[in-house]
This record gives C-alpha cells, structure tokens and sequence, in this order.
C-alpha cells in the first residue's frame, strides 16, 4: 500500500487539529514554549533548587562516592549496576532499593518507604488506587495538577470496574475545600460522614507548603479535624522537604506529627531542595504493601537506576547534618530580608492590585494582574538578568497572574536588593499610568535606561533552563470545574 504524503492522511488530520488548538492558545497569549537555551550569568529566582544541593560539589562528590560502592558491590554479586532492568515486581528490585527505602523510611521516621520515580507518579498512583465506590476524597482547591489528575483516574477507574451497576450512592466521590480553611474542610468532611455513612473511607488530600502561593498548610489543625470524622490524610511534602522540620524533615516533622491517628502518608519528592530526583512515599507497611499491587505508575514502571537510589539517600543525608541547617538558616534569613524589603517597596499601593501574597517560605508571589503586562514585567527582569518567571491562565485564574519569586541558599543580599529595586520602579510608573501599566507595559524596567542593571560577572548561579508547569487544571477555578466533572461521573 503506498505511503501518504506529508501533506495527506490520518497523520495530517492530527497534526492540523494540534496545529488549531495551538493557534487558539497563542491567541490568547497563553501559549507556552521550551526555552531554547539558559539565560547566561542570570540570577536564579525561579528554581526549585532551594537549598543550592543540585550545584554543590561535594554532594556531587558524596554521590559518586557512593555509586562506585555500589557498582564494586554488585560487580561481585554479577547484578547490574546501572539499571533496574526492570519493574520492582519482576528483576528491578535490588538489595539497594531495599537498603535505601529502609533508610528513607527510619529517615523520614515512619514505619515504611516506597521509591518512585517522580512526585507526579506517585500522587497520580496513590490517589487513583486508594479509594473504592462509595468513598470520598476531599481535596484543597490548590493541590498540585498531579493529585487532580489521580482524582480523575480513581473516579474512571470506578466508572469502568466490573461492578457497572455501581449506584449513585455508590460512586467515588470527590469534595474540594477552600485553600487552608479549617471551616470548610470541617463542614465538608460533616457533608461526606452523612451522605456516605460509617462505611465509607474518607481521604484528605494536602500539600505542606503550595507550589503556587508559598503558604504554609495548617496541618495539626488538618489532621484533628479529619480524625473527628474518622479521615485519613495523606501530605505531599514535595515544597517543604529539605526546608522545613528538623533536618529537613518536612511540615510533620516540624509539628511533630508522624505518629498521628489521622496521618496516612507523607510524600517526600526529591527534586526540589534536595536537587536530585525521584519520589518516596512513607507511611504504614500495609500501604506499601497495597501501593505493590494496586498502584499502576510503580507497578508498570521501570524501577529506579542506582544512581538515582544514591542521589535520594545521599542528598537526604548531607542536608540532613550542619551543612544543611547552615543552608536553611541562610534561606529563612533571606527570605525575611525579601518580605521587608517589599513591604517597603509597596507602602500603600496594594489596592492598585498588586500584592505580595502571605508566605514564609522560599516560594514568594507577587500579584501583578494581567496576562500581557506580567509577561512584559517578566521579559524585562530577565532581560536585566533576573530570572524571574511569570505565571499566567491556566496555572493561576484570570486576574490573578503573578511573577513567582523563587528564593534559594545561593542567592546573595545584593541581588535580593536588586530586584526589589527594579519591581519598586515598575510600580512607582504602573501607579501613574492609573494602576495598569499598560497591557504590555514593563513601567520603570527598561534595561536600556535603568542604572542597575546587574553585570553579568555579578549573577551567582546559573538559572534553570526549564520554567516549570505546575500543570492544569491547578488554579482554583479549574479545580472546581473538575471536581464538577468528577461529581457528574
């Protein structure tokens, strides 16, 4: 049968209707591309990097350390020493995936650890495979992509099961609360407790600290008010390990919670302040256990590299002792130096829209309304080497968009001064332009004019070359229609 032309075919009417959709999201300047190349010599305030781990030599060091221990280890055995080979319940679990999850596990102070690859398959497994009909999982309306994106899964997973007859009563139920209001989450869980009785298992989805805002969970009050109602929460410490709790434990940790009633898991992602890769879920045996065979991401996914086990537990490790908290004093003080410094630099002009959103942690977002002009601001600080990155619709809801300001060990007192500088001068020309700026306006940022542009020689790292998509439907507005959705189901 001969070949279709580039232009003809199945393959054509695909790439046409990606093409139109592309088309609609340019339209509306939401379209985003992959950065071709780094920004030279730019300030870093949009990495995860926190802690400065994924550009310190002497990790760099422990880690390959480690690795050739392992590699002589398995050399002896006549194991692999690169890959896996594998899925964990066939060839891929190894004597060092084994040593290293106990190690997590009595880290982390819980009964067990599971290693995955990455945060998003870990929460897109646990919270599509935890629920059955009848149960219900309540969820802040600003929990990460990948916990919307199990929430769906779980409730198709249902929807498809063998019990096609599953009454109304019967279906998995999802719940969204207001972000971090203990009301809310008390009067839903009272909601789920009357409408689905005793029977029914109730799970409370949080994040320590969110990815968007930079808040802090209040997780003891979370946690008591779900264990009034008979519920299980479930943490996702992907923003707060390595930065918060005693040696960089995370949020149960720092409010002493790992031995709570209502306190399923905790979920530790490693490719943030820990500056490696790769997931862990700590909690109960018996939730290990079950994750092993009804968790579709680690079931069917290749397991874990060596080097990526040894990066886990060395960067665990090495944060964990004086070097780490000398980092995280550093990080806190400089986050309170940014914080004053803005509150400064903002006086009054909040009501013209612009607002520095509470937060105590290395994520600091600036709100600056409209999708053109935060995009503009965002240009114009990078184009002064700034790396600072906008986030726009879909991410955050309309009106609502706002540079996100990313603090981290590395950076230094002058380059905080320096930005705070540039951002006062952009408000100082948006507030005599009427409060807008301009749908495109960048007010006092012009590189050509501005006296403080930073040299290049001055920039103290190199920025990240991925700006990251903290995914949709994540902003509140999207949650709430997908919760809508998975109600209809």
């Amino acid at each position: 049968m001969p070949c279709s032309g580039p232009g003809q075919g199945p393959v054509a009417t695909v790439l046409t209707s990606m093409k139109r959709a592309l088309q609609k999201r340019a339209s509306t300047g939401k379209l985003r591309r992959l950065p071709e190349t780094v920004l030279p010599g730019a300030v870093d305030f949009t990495s995860n990097d926190y802690l400065g781990l994924a550009r310190c030599p002497e990790l760099a060091q422990r880690i390959q350390n480690e690795s050739r221990r392992v590699e002589s280890l398995a050399r002896v055995h006549g194991g692999p020493f690169i890959g896996a080979t594998g899925s964990r319940l066939l060839s891929g679990t190894t004597w060092y995936h084994n040593e290293v999850e106990n190690w997590l596990a009595s880290f982390f102070r819980r009964e067990s650890a599971l290693v995955f690859n990455s945060g998003y398959d870990l929460n897109l497994g646990l919270l599509a495979c935890l629920s059955r009909p009848g149960d219900a999982i309540l969820f802040d309306e600003l929990v990460h992509n990948s916990s919307v994106m199990g929430l769906r899964l779980g409730a198709w997973r249902h929807l498809h099961s063998d019990s096609a007859s599953v009454s109304k009563s019967k279906k998995l139920h999802s719940m969204v609360f207001r972000h971090n209001d203990v009301d809310s989450l008390e009067s839903r869980l009272e909601k789920a407790r009357a409408l689905l009785g005793d029977q029914a298992l109730l799970f409370v989805a949080v994040e320590a600290v969110y990815s968007m805002d930079g808040d802090v969970a209040p997780l003891s009050q979370i946690c008591d008010a779900a264990a009034r109602h008979g519920a299980c929460v479930i943490v996702d410490e992907a923003h707060s390990t390595g930065v918060l709790g005693p040696g960089g434990r995370g949020l149960v940790c720092a409010e002493g919670l790992e031995d709570h009633p209502a306190l399923l898991c905790s979920i530790h992602t490693f490719g943030k302040a820990l500056g490696c890769h790769g997931a862990v879920l700590c909690g109960p045996q018996l939730l290990r256990d079950y994750c092993a065979n009804y968790c579709a991401p680690f079931i069917y996914s290749t397991a874990s590299s060596f080097h990526s086990l040894a990066s886990m537990r060395l960067a665990a490790e090495y944060q964990e002792g004086p070097e780490g908290d000398r980092r995280r004093s550093r990080l806190h003080a400089l986050v309170h130096v940014f914080r004053n410094a803005m509150d400064g630099a903002l006086g009054e002009r909040e009501g013209s829209g612009h607002r520095l959103l509470p937060s105590s942690t290395a994520i600091q977002a600036l709100l600056v309304p409209g999708n053109e002009r935060v995009t503009a601001v965002a240009a114009a600080l990078q184009a002064v080497g700034l790396d600072v990155r906008p986030l726009r619709p879909p991410t955050v809801p309309a009106g609502k968009e706002r540079l996100r300001v990313v603090l981290h060990f590395h950076n230094t007192e002058e380059e905080l001064r320096i930005l705070v500088q540039r951002l006062s001068d952009w408000l100082n020309v948006s507030l005599m332009e009427g409060g807008s700026g301009g749908a495109g306006s960048t007010g006092g940022l012009d590189a050509s004019t501005h006296s403080s542009k930073i040299p290049m020689t001055m920039a103290s790292s190199i920025c990240s070359n991925g700006r990251e998509d903290f995914g949709e439907p994540s902003a509140i507005s999207k949650n709430r229609a997908l919760h809508l959705a998975i109600s209809r189901l």
